[in-house]
């Protein structure tokens, strides 16, 4: 045999036994390929999936506050405070001039449902200071309509100066809970629940477009002269409807411990059976540390079953009081009784 035969079978039989003590080297691979280094494992850890019902908040939270109701929240006080009215000298100038760190965005009588349609629809569209005419529109040249929203822009100003608020109102004068805000008639065309949630969506788009993470803190509600006739267990199982359905449909808004629920009482002058249905409504209230109830019969009404222009200042101010209380336990878990 030549010499350089006897080198080729040589160096054959040095690669036929490497290549062995790869294939069965202890924690090797088995198909003869190398087996990643360490450093190559670790760069690419696994990463926990992003929630599909729980996204990602981005920006600067903000606090988000949502209003709706009948007549009383649309707002057919007028801007003409009578003689001895204790909304006058500083607070009526700064309502007047309107409160820059609280917004609104507000939808009234928006399919024009009013009891007298002239009053409405009325809307913007862009946040604003709150200030008095972000009620229904004003059958009066010289005077403007306002709902609970200047009460509440005072009160949350005076406690917290350096804070931005945004409120978002949806209301519709003499609507039915049962059959214009129910969540169950989605399908309506003129449901209100339904245009709620629309309208809300929009606004909150809004401001995350310019970098904020709005949160609804609260659920500002007054109503129930339209059902006061009827069973006020009804009315409060369809009211535990529209909470639920605005909890599940902005999710993406709601803070981490729940939204609040402030729900004002109505008179018991122009409203039947309005005693149950106060009751019914403060009871529901006090099962949960996150809901609030106040009564309103020791306010004045004027004409048309609508409050007066104190007596809305009044209204707005016991909201803002309640809300006081929510953004002062607003990391605290809800607790049932």
């Amino acid at each position: 045999m030549s010499r350089k035969r006897i080198a080729f079978l040589s160096a054959l039989l040095a690669a036929l036994l490497t290549l062995a003590a790869c294939q069965t080297a202890p924690g090797g691979p088995t198909d003869g390929t190398a087996a990643p280094s360490e450093s190559a494992t670790e760069a690419t850890p696994e990463t926990e999936p992003a929630s599909e019902t729980e996204p990602v908040k981005t920006g600067t939270p903000v606090k988000v506050i949502l209003l709706s109701g009948q007549s009383n929240a649309v707002g057919y006080s007028y801007n003409n405070f009578s003689r001895g009215s204790d909304f006058t000298g500083e607070r009526l100038e700064a309502a007047r001039n309107g409160y820059p760190k609280v917004l609104i965005r507000f939808s009234n009588n928006p399919f024009e449902q009013a009891a007298e349609p002239q009053y409405g629809p009325v809307s913007n569209t862009a946040f604003e200071p709150v200030t008095f005419g972000q009620g229904s529109v004003s059958p009066y040249p010289d005077y403007l309509a306002f709902g609970p929203e200047v009460g509440i822009a005072e009160t949350l100003t005076a406690a917290y100066p350096d804070e931005t608020f945004y409120i978002v109102k949806c209301s519709t004068s003499g609507a039915s809970l049962l059959t214009r805000f129910n969540p169950a008639d989605k399908k309506n065309p003129t449901n209100l629940y339904s245009e709620m949630v629309s309208f809300t969506e929009g606004a909150l788009s809004d401001l995350k477009a310019e970098g904020l993470a709005p949160e609804i803190i609260a659920f500002c509600w007054i109503h129930g002269g339209a059902d006061s006739a009827g069973n006020p267990a009804v009315y409060i199982d369809t009211y535990k409807a529209l909470l639920d359905g605005l909890k599940t449909d902005l999710a993406e808004y709601m803070p981490e411990n729940g939204m609040s629920v402030i729900d004002a009482g109505i008179d018991t002058i122009s409203n039947t059976n309005a005693e149950a249905l106060n009751a019914a409504k403060e009871r529901f209230a006090s099962g949960s540390s996150k809901r609030y109830f106040f009564p309103v019969t020791d306010l004045k009404l004027g004409a048309n079953q609508h409050f007066t222009g104190d007596s809305m200042v009044v209204i707005g101010n016991r909201f803002g009081d309640c809300l006081k209380t929510v953004i002062e336990t607003l990391g605290e878990p809800e607790t049932l009784s």
